[in-house]
């Protein structure tokens, strides 16, 4: 891997350029065309000015000239994920309008077009049809993750680290996320800045910077800084923050909490540093399952003590419709929220809440990195794809474009109708899409089935009782495990 500082001081020079709009209008989502409509073909970004260019000094792909005479570049997915990563036009709205660009800077440098072909991308019956046939059909598939994790081992997908020019070391690719899809050197799947839907799903903790101050609590951005910001310091901090703000004399919607969390914990194992299967070594296809040890049984713990204790001050139901604890921390009854960048920050945008952003806390202070969990629409490359020095260029060229427009694009819309965008809250925002991690363990949890990584969380924290958990799901996760191994070892898959 290239040094970290490297990556930090490159993501940086682009996030930072969308800091300064301030009290800008949140737009709608951008309009998804037709199957099979042409994504390259309106006037040039430039005319209606796009996100700024990066100093000739940063890091770019060293890719061939290369002239593809028009080639329609064919990507099949969900309607709702193709709009995130292909644009028809520019409409003025700051994400779509750096999408448009980031294609077109590709489609104008190899002469190609983006073609979408929109299909229900749950159907996996859609990919085993054409690769069966042998057919040349798509050139990228995207569809979902845990769907596109189980059919990679049919041998459907090539290893994208082995695509010629793709260079999964470089800043445009997240790091945690491609060491954790990669086994004995296979990455058959990968998610990354071609489209914003990873950064928008990667979990931190919202504070609301008002209730920080009234409450004279210590800045959460200066205990990220410090590596301070612990499970245990936050939960030292929420524990007793409560108000019966409607006088009624019961805990509900109406009163102050110090956290509030509802709906199921996805991804919250691997933003809390926990991976199941743990690689033997980079060169090797051999997985040990590293779930049951001190350090996790501690944090399940800590986790339980701070969630059931019975302080008032903690709001937290894995059952309960998130709707509810968004519409508790909109209306600035809560100081801090566990939620998703892209599900709380548009309805944060229509409210006068001055919130902060901040990873979620660290396992201890021992823990080195920060994490954010996310889940994506993966992108894999079929089998059947031919011309592989074309399909990794493009998809080379697509990230770094994605990385250089897409993103600060993203960070620009999340940040603005804040009272201050300032640089805190953007480093943070840096930081976490930088750190967001797509866990291998969760992708596999349909197939095991109830995957340890996917059912921890939810499974442990609310009885405490871990061992019990353990010994129920082990077997299981441990068969799935060998045939995982025996796979990525065999020579004759991708």
């Amino acid at each position: 891997m290239k040094k970290a500082q490297r990556l930090v001081c490159f993501l940086l020079s682009f996030l930072l350029l969308g800091s300064a709009a301030a009290c800008g209008e949140r737009a709608d989502e951008p309009d998804t065309p037709a199957a099979g409509t042409p994504v390259s073909e309106s006037p040039s970004a430039v005319e209606a000015g796009e996100t700024a260019a990066p100093e000739e000094t940063d890091p770019k792909p060293e890719l061939p000239e290369k002239d593809y005479q028009g080639y329609e570049f064919l990507v099949l997915g969900g309607e709702s994920f193709l709009a995130r990563m292909l644009a028809d036009e520019m409409t003025g709205e700051v994400v779509n309008d750096a999408i448009f660009q980031a294609n077109r800077e590709v489609s104008d440098t190899f002469n190609v077009k983006f073609q979408k072909n929109v299909v229900n991308d749950r159907d996996t019956n859609l990919i085993k049809s054409s690769v069966a046939s042998g057919q040349d059909d798509y050139d990228l598939i995207c569809f979902h993750d845990c769907d596109t994790a189980s059919m990679s081992l049919n041998g459907w997908f090539h290893n994208i680290s082995a695509l010629p020019y793709v260079d999964t070391e470089a800043a445009w690719w997240p790091r945690f996320t491609v060491d954790s899809l990669t086994i004995n050197g296979k990455m058959l799947y990968f998610s990354n800045y071609i489209s914003y839907n990873s950064s928008s799903t990667v979990q931190v903790a919202f504070f609301n910077n008002g209730l920080v101050t009234d409450y004279d609590l210590d800045n959460p951005y200066d205990l990220v800084r410090e590596g301070t910001w612990t499970v245990d310091k936050m939960g030292a901090l929420t524990g007793s923050l409560y108000r019966d703000a409607n006088g009624d004399g019961q805990q509900d919607e109406g009163d102050v909490f110090g956290l509030i969390a509802f709906n199921y914990p996805y991804r919250w194992a691997e933003t809390f540093g926990i991976e199941a299967y743990q690689k033997v070594a980079p060169d090797s296809a051999e997985l040990t399952l590293d779930i049951n040890n001190e350090s996790i049984i501690t944090l399940m713990e800590k986790l339980h003590n701070w969630f059931y204790s019975g302080d008032s001050g903690i709001w937290v139901d894995f059952d309960r419709d998130s709707t509810v604890s968004r519409g508790i921390f909109c209306a600035g009854n809560a100081v801090f929220a566990f939620d998703t960048v892209g599900n709380l920050t548009p309805l944060l945008l229509d409210t006068d809440i001055n919130y902060g952003i901040v990873p979620y806390p660290k396992r201890d202070e021992t823990q080195t990195d920060y994490y954010a969990g996310c889940n994506d629409r993966l992108f894999s490359v079929p089998i059947t794809a031919s011309d592989l020095e074309r399909t990794g260029i493009i998809v080379e060229a697509m990230s770094y474009a994605g990385f250089k427009n897409i993103l600060p694009a993203y960070v620009e819309r999340t940040l603005q109708s804040r009272y201050a965008t300032d640089e805190d809250c953007t480093e943070m925002l840096n930081l976490v899409i930088q750190n967001q991690v797509l866990s291998l363990s969760y992708l596999f949890a349909n197939a095991v089935p109830n995957g340890m990584q996917f059912r921890i969380v939810y499974d442990t924290v609310k009885s405490g009782n871990f061992a019990s958990w353990y010994k129920g799901s082990e077997k299981k996760e441990l068969k799935f495990m060998q045939k995982l191994t025996e796979f990525y070892s065999s020579t004759e898959n991708p």
